[in-house]
């Protein structure tokens, strides 16, 4: 397993809190054991964040960047408990993510924990995608039909579990085939898409990717069969090789890097909307009623926004679809209030020009596609990308951001992280 990380001659290893981060990830909304599941996920997250403060000399710390996704998803929370029929329990779910986004700054703190936690995950996803991918090579390539292990509630919607640990929620038409949908970690497909497009941006942070591993991850953007999850992660991937700065030797050779960053992110941009099966314009065909769903909740969220309405009680389906369509019954504070979760952690981040795609993709997903309440999983990610793209010794700050190690003793590091 190491060498996938670039550590050859050596072990990879995980140490406990980032192990009871890892399992309890699965437990956290928007993931495929949620539900009412939760507790045995921020039950372990807890844990994991004791163990860390001991491990830290009894010294509280929280990642970078940290504090301010935390105050203001909690905040969030907050305001639609003031618009909700049941506050109550609007204020229980605000409860649970003000705890587990703590706690997890709190493992992540650490540098090395950090580094682990995204080893981890990009570990656990390549997996999961191999596990599909067998699965679907033993179906439509050898003819087996895929053996199920078990079935489970992924809340409203029933899931199915096939070897060796592929799992799969609803079936999609393609090519005239039925196919069902890889859920992988969410407990709905379109996730495990945004999951897939977040280990390929973060492996190059933990360490070095195979050719092998990044058609796996390919194949896991793709086998949930998500048209969001498809047009985002070329739109992204188009961006990070073409568009985020990287040294040059000279200005016209940066320009003209620019220049073609520019015609290909037009080009992903075309392809999002024109691929068979994938495309916008595919699912316009294969899945109408889904389609036309979607847009008038985002027609209904873009008007409440323009209204700049305080929220208001929806009879659209699928009213809290995404960021925008929230807007709708929440108001144009709460989309105000993920907006800047979305987008304040770079602000001060040394090291943001390698946080910037899975952020990117993870703001980008919550924008269009799912939707940002209570959804913490996400917001997990957002934190964990912070932190392993900052440098070592800017791991430890307190909850609000402010770094704990004197400036002397700062290496000057600039803004470019050093990819293995």
């Amino acid at each position: 397993m190491a060498h996938i990380f670039g550590d050859r001659g050596s072990r990879v290893r995980f140490s406990l809190p980032v192990i009871l981060l890892g399992i309890a990830f699965p437990f956290i909304p928007p993931n495929i054991l949620s539900g009412n599941r939760t507790v045995v996920g921020v039950s372990l997250v807890i844990l994991g964040a004791l163990i860390a403060f001991i491990q830290d000399s009894n010294r509280i710390h929280g990642a970078p960047s940290a504090g301010r996704v935390i105050v203001l998803v909690t905040a969030a929370s907050l305001w639609v408990s003031t618009r909700a029929a049941d506050p109550g329990s609007t204020l229980q779910g605000a409860a649970v993510g003000l705890v587990v986004l703590a706690c997890a700054s709190i493992i992540l703190s650490n540098g090395e924990r950090a580094r682990q936690a995204g080893r981890l995950f990009v570990l656990a996803v390549l997996v999961l995608c191999a596990s599909a991918a067998i699965t679907l090579v033993l179906w439509r390539g050898l003819g087996i039909a895929p053996v199920l292990v078990t079935q489970f509630d992924i809340g409203t919607l029933a899931g199915n579990l096939y070897l060796p640990v592929t799992s799969s929620v609803g079936v999609q038409s393609a090519w005239g085939i039925q196919f069902p949908r890889f859920a992988g970690l969410g407990r709905e497909p379109g996730w495990m898409s945004m999951y897939a497009a977040l280990a390929w941006f973060i492996w190059p942070i933990v360490g070095k990717p195979r050719v092998v591993g990044r058609l796996l991850l390919a194949f896991g953007v793709l086998a949930p069969l998500s048209t969001a999850g498809f047009g985002i992660f070329v739109v992204a991937v188009a961006y990070e090789i073409f568009l985020v700065p990287r040294p040059a030797s000279n200005v016209l050779v940066a320009y003209l890097r620019q220049l073609v960053g520019v015609a290909a992110l037009a080009f992903a941009i075309w392809i999002a909307y024109f691929a068979p099966v994938f495309g916008l314009a595919a699912k316009s065909t294969q899945n109408t009623d889904s389609l036309v769903g979607r847009g008038e909740s985002t027609q209904a969220g873009l008007q409440a926004l323009l209204q700049l309405s305080l929220g208001y009680p929806s009879d659209v389906p699928a009213a809290n679809l995404n960021l925008v369509a929230a807007a709708s019954e929440n108001g144009w504070p709460f989309f105000a209030l993920i907006l800047l979760a979305l987008v304040t952690p770079l602000i001060g981040l040394r090291g943001r020009q390698a946080a910037f795609p899975p952020l990117l993709t993870i703001a980008l997903f919550l924008l269009a596609a799912q939707p940002p309440g209570g959804s913490f999983g996400a917001f997990i990610m957002i934190i964990l990308s912070c932190a392993v793209a900052a440098p070592r010794e800017d791991a430890h700050v307190d909850l609000l951001g402010r770094n704990l190690i004197p400036d002397r003793l700062r290496r000057p590091q600039g803004d470019v992280v050093t990819r293995e």
